[in-house]
């Protein structure tokens, strides 16, 4: 390099002594050709050549600048060259001169390209031919003419195409040079001068003017033909990418034919799969550009003339991209036999990529490839080839699904007006299929996980699809039987992979729903699965593995299993002959995820805008999937069932279409379903194999226990019961929950947690449900609590029971009516009145004692509802109960914390104005409370009361003192607390004469 800086120098010597007339090119040109050294003697000649290009230029150009003009353009801006013009009328730039002479310049290129012939070293070779096209680059001519002494654009191309070839067989030559040990140097000294070989091509797609044509017609065939012949994997490697690379895209796009032609004719160990993936890449890059520009264009016409320009693909219409690539990669599969069914699954890939990203609604084309992925893999499996045994197969299916599943990230469900898909088929035949599932859902025909269902989504009714792929398909028939799924090839192509791969698509589908779902994303398009059809895809077919273990998979991870391959003729292809039933360790991160993402996608079920009876409809054919789960994952599924079930309650309340009636007989409906799918849950339990509870015991150690779940959702129901101010529902689940409780908690650990739950579920239906039973479910509640093994348990429990017999006022959801119908109607309805005039047995007879009938009455009394039910009496039963239980407890530091927590409920109720609380039970807690911190600080450390307690004290401490303050103050702007004393009256009667004191004005405080 530092040679070439140096013969720079030169050049620009010569340069001047030409200009100046000291020194002749054409005298030096040929001066130089006596050096003795045949390498010094062609860097000398170069460079003088290179000057004489430099002035053969600069003489060009000013004989254009100086060229007359004939006419003027029809546009009249740019003039016209008289073409009668001769150079030889042109008035000199300078004075006629010899030193001014040039040769032509086409003999100049020609002459000094063959006398680089004389260096046949690889390397020196190489050096000096870069030499060569460094010197000419910015001198070489470019113009239009072909009969001009200056030279035209194609004796550029000339030149630099023939300098290409010598260079390239330079380049191949020299891995032969040498030792055979010395291979690996030689192969690294390649690697590093290929850049020589790839400036020539660099420097074509730089030349000015060039255009499409001269690209397809002359310089990428003879570029081609040399790729080709050369035979060497490097060399065709890098030269295709530089090609890919340097040349515009629209050169690509009318020259795509031959250059994919071309690599079917490379070496066999060539990487054709990146090639196809750079072009890919540019053409989608290129497609994505040109629908930018035109969305600008789309909005400046509405803006300025409320024109509607239609949307384009991004490339022109004239070329059929899609379709050549296909012709082109199903030949090139063809004609490699060697080709893998992983490198065949990379092609396809790369051809989704292609579709997608330039013709994104164009969906029959991505169902064409996923079709022919289907078709190959098939063959394999008839072969009985061990390509599915191979990690790259298994990864290169995986990688084709999850980018065919991503290029439609803004509706996951597009994959239902695929022509494949079984909702079109059934839409050209004009069937409309029933609810049930479809036989290949039943049958599994074909395929090792073959499933789904015969509906269709309308998330995609409005993706209509365009006109039909028929080139592509007239060539290629499919081998197997038509998809039976909804989702189509899509599907079946799924079921073929292992479960593994099938559980990462379903966790990437539920991802992308979540994102399309989300409203508050910039990418959102409030994507909901909607229709009857919709959930069968999602939940029969792509999260099948997710909410239900299947026969080669489940929550213990992949089983091993035989698959039938073709051989047994009683048998279908793919139909599973064994399956190992060996349970393995659960991982509990791996349930976790599974669940949760089940659970996140039932609660997108149902349309934004949808009515709530299609909603109740979506959740019946949700939770038909969800039950074969078992009960770990149903302790995920169950619950978001459930509360999409509140939901559609509220949209029922909400309605203003139906009649108060029928809102109340849709309530009963979805009130039954919800408690009938909560009954499920805790059947869950009993349909555990005993392998299977052995190897789940550790993941159901770290989750909520099936009753936990079933009595917080029970006491749901009852909430959501509350708020539509039906008091048999409420009750009944109530006492279901704790029912529940009686029967399936019997974890002392999980039975305070579900004392706290039913305590605060009873109390929230306190304005509901009629006093008598009402009652009956409290005094239960606190029989449960003096029943809790530990004390400290049974303590707080007993103190927070008083919540439920000091009821507040009921609150109403913003934007949902209070209830729909008058009081007669809603008793009758309530009470379930017959034609007969005899009410409807009690579904929990039994339940509380023989005599229930009363209490069901008494449920649905009318007259009761909606009246704020409060027992001052019974709350301090409650906190003395709660109080003798922390008395008994032995620990000081222990119960003195109890104490602090019941002297503030004391004091909660008090504020309150329940009239049983005195102040005299405040002043006495109070003295207790400090007469143990007291003790405790002269005892010593071992039994002392810990710091958070004694701040807690005192925090309550300066709150009634702020309490007693502001009455005072109050009391005295009203004088009412004047007082008259006579000393000498002794304690008779008449020796104060004063107001009744306030709430506050008697406590005791230090």
């Amino acid at each position: 390099m530092a040679v070439f800086d140096q013969l720079r120098h030169l050049s620009a010597y010569l340069y001047d002594a030409h200009i100046s007339g000291r020194h002749h090119l054409s005298d030096l040109y040929e001066l130089v050709q006596y050096a003795a050294s045949i390498v010094p003697r062609l860097y000398l000649m170069i460079t003088t050549g290179s000057v004489f290009l430099r002035v053969s230029r600069e003489l060009a150009l000013a004989a254009t600048a100086a060229a007359p003009v004939k006419q003027i353009s029809a546009k009249g801006k740019d003039p016209v060259r008289d073409d009668s013009f001769d150079d030889k009328q042109l008035p000199p730039l300078r004075p006629t001169n010899p030193i001014h002479d040039v040769p032509p310049v086409k003999e100049l290129l020609k002459d000094m390209l063959d006398m680089t012939l004389g260096v046949q070293h690889p390397i020196r070779g190489l050096f000096l031919r870069y030499y060569l096209t460094s010197m000419c680059r910015d001198y070489m001519p470019d113009g239009d003419g072909t009969n001009s002494m200056f030279g035209c654009r194609t004796d550029s191309i000339q030149f630099l195409l023939q300098n290409f070839v010598e260079m390239n067989k330079l380049w191949v030559r020299l891995q032969y040079i040498g030792h055979s040990r010395e291979r690996e140097q030689r192969e690294m000294e390649r690697r590093e001068l290929k850049l020589l070989i790839g400036s020539n091509l660099l420097r074509l797609s730089q030349l000015e003017g060039l255009t499409a044509v001269t690209f397809t017609n002359l310089i990428l065939p003879s570029v081609m033909s040399e790729v080709v012949n050369c035979r060497d994997v490097l060399a065709q490697e890098y030269l295709m990418e530089v090609v890919i690379q340097v040349f515009p895209d629209d050169f690509h796009l009318h020259g795509l034919d031959l250059f994919l032609s071309a690599t079917s004719q490379l070496s066999r160990n060539v990487n054709i799969k990146g090639m196809v993936l750079s072009l890919v890449n540019r053409f989608t890059a290129f497609a994505q550009r040109a629908r930018a520009d035109h969305t600008v264009k789309q909005k400046e016409a509405f803006t300025s003339r409320k024109e509607k320009l239609p949307p384009i693909s991004g490339i022109p219409d004239d070329i059929r991209l899609f379709e050549i690539f296909w012709d082109q990669v199903t030949q090139h599969i063809g004609m490699r036999p060697e080709f893998q069914l992983h490198d065949v699954i990379s092609l396809l890939t790369s051809l989704v990529e292609l579709s997608t990203g330039c013709y994104p609604t164009r969906y029959d084309y991505v169902d064409l490839i996923l079709g022919y992925a289907k078709d190959r893999v098939l063959q394999v499996v008839i072969n009985k080839e061990p390509a599915m045994a191979n990690p790259e197969t298994a990864a290169a299916l995986l990688n084709l699904q999850l980018t065919t599943l991503s290029a439609y990230k803004t509706n996951p469900l597009i994959f239902l007006t695929f022509p494949s898909s079984t909702s079109n088929l059934f839409k050209h035949q004009g069937y409309s299929p029933g609810r049930q599932q479809s036989p290949a859902f039943e049958e599994r025909e074909g395929l090792i996980m073959g499933g789904g269902s015969n509906q269709a989504s309308s998330n995609s009714r409005n993706h209509s699809r365009t006109n039909s792929f028929e080139p592509a398909t007239q060539q290629y028939e499919f081998q197997s039987k038509p998809s039976k799924n909804l989702l189509g090839n899509f599907t079946d192509l799924l079921h073929l992979q292992p479960y593994i791969s099938r559980k990462k698509v379903a966790y990437d589908f539920v991802e992308l729903s979540i994102s399309a779902s989300n409203q508050l994303a910039k990418t959102a398009t409030k994507f909901r699965i909607d229709t009857v059809e919709a959930v069968d895809a999602v939940f029969g077919e792509v999260l099948e593995v997710l909410v239900k273990d299947v026969i080669d998979g489940g929550l213990g991870g992949s089983k091993s299993l035989r698959v039938d391959d073709g051989s047994s003729p009683d048998r279908r292809v793919g139909t599973v002959v064994d399956v190992s039933a060996v349970f393995t360790p659960v991982n509990f991160d791996s349930v976790l995820k599974e669940g949760t993402a089940a659970a996140k996608v039932i609660l997108i079920v149902g349309a934004v805008a949808g009515s709530a009876d299609d909603l109740f409809e979506l959740s019946g054919v949700v939770r038909r999937y969800i039950l074969e789960g078992g009960d770990i994952r149903m302790k995920f599924t169950i619950p978001a069932v459930v509360n999409s079930c509140v939901g559609i309650a509220r949209d029922y309340l909400g309605s203003a279409n139906l009649s108060d009636l029928t809102i109340i007989q849709r309530l009963n409906t979805l009130f039954s379903f919800m408690t009938e799918t909560i009954s499920l849950l805790e059947d869950s339990e009993a349909q555990i194999s005993p392998k299977e509870v052995v190897a789940l015991t550790a993941v159901r150690s770290l989750l909520p226990s099936t009753p936990t779940v079933a009595l917080n959702l029970y006491l749901t129901v009852a909430q959501i019961a509350n708020e539509c101010r039906n008091s048999e529902t409420c009750y009944e689940a109530l006492a279901h929950a704790i029912a529940t409780y009686e029967d399936r908690v019997v974890d002392s650990k999980g039975q305070g947690p579900c004392i706290m739950a039913l305590i605060g579920g009873i109390r929230a239906c306190a304005t509901v449900v009629a006093t008598v039973p009402y009652e009956t479910l409290a005094d239960k509640i606190v029989i449960h609590c003096g029943r809790l093994l530990k004390k400290v348990d049974q303590c707080k429990s007993l103190m927070i029971c008083g919540h439920m017999y000091w009821a507040d006022d009921r609150k109403v959801w913003d934007g949902v009516r209070d209830h729909p119908v008058d009081e007669d109607v809603l008793a009758k309805e309530r009470i379930g009145v017959t034609d007969v005039g005899r009410p409807k047995k009690s579904k929990l007879k039994g339940l509380f004692g023989d005599n229930n009938d009363e209490k069901v009455e008494a449920v649905v009394a009318a007259s009761e509802r909606g009246k704020i039910w409060r027992d001052g009496r019974k709350v301090l039963d409650c906190l003395q109960k709660s109080l003798k239980v922390a008395d008994s407890i032995l620990e000081t530091h222990v119960n003195t914390g109890l104490f602090v927590e019941i002297l503030e409920q004391y004091i909660w109720f008090y504020e309150s104005g329940n009239d049983y609380i005195e102040v005299k039970y405040l002043n006495s807690l109070i003295d207790l409370i400090n007469t143990n911190i007291s003790n405790s600080s002269l005892s010593g450390s071992s039994n002392a009361i810990p710091e958070k307690v004694t701040r807690h004290f005192h925090n309550i401490l300066l709150r009634l003192n702020a309490l007693k303050d502001d009455e005072e103050e109050e009391r005295r702007q009203l004088g009412l607390d004047q007082r008259i004393t006579d000393p000498y009256a002794g304690d008779s009667e008449f020796a104060i004469e004063s107001h009744d004191g306030g709430r506050w004005t008697y406590l005791e405080l230090l």
